[in-house]
């Protein structure tokens, strides 16, 4: 049982992290372009908040996939010690979840599921910043009016 406490308390680490990533890159992302489409900013100020903003996006996605990574191995391990201690049939059986999906049933072995299609939401949405910034860095070089 205590194996489980600890594979528990650093699945809950990691998952945490993992949805914070998007928070604070969004944040940043915020910063950085206000800064790049500002209308009184010089083409090399939009150049660099946008090249920042670019490391910001990738290191995001990197960041919380790493997360999820180790949050899916330590749900895995959760789910095997869970198996072992036959916990399913010690918690009564299913239980019903909700989560923002109509209820299903799962056990105390598929409780530890951290596929959700937000986190690949947030991904592509760090990939449409990388997007958003190269459009800005191209513009600011070519010197492009309809950006200011």
């Amino acid at each position: 049982m205590s194996l489980l406490g600890v594979y528990a308390g650093q699945f809950g680490s990691y998952t945490t992290l993992l949805w914070q990533v998007p928070a604070l890159g969004l944040t940043a992302q915020a910063f950085l372009l206000t800064i790049a489409l500002g209308g009184t900013t010089s083409s090399g100020a939009r150049i660099m908040a946008s090249g920042i903003s670019i490391v910001v996006a990738v290191a995001s996605v990197f960041l919380m996939h790493n997360q999820r990574g180790r949050a899916t191995i330590h749900g895995e391990l959760l789910r095997r010690v869970s198996e072992k201690l036959s916990l399913t049939d010690l918690l009564g059986g299913s239980i019903e979840l909700e989560d923002a999906v109509p209820k299903r049933t799962t056990d105390a072995q598929n409780v530890w599921d951290v596929d959700h299609f937000i986190y690949h939401l947030w991904r592509w949405c760090m990939l449409l910043f990388v997007i958003a910034d190269v459009v800005i860095i191209v513009s600011a070089a070519l010197n492009w009016s309809w950006l200011k």
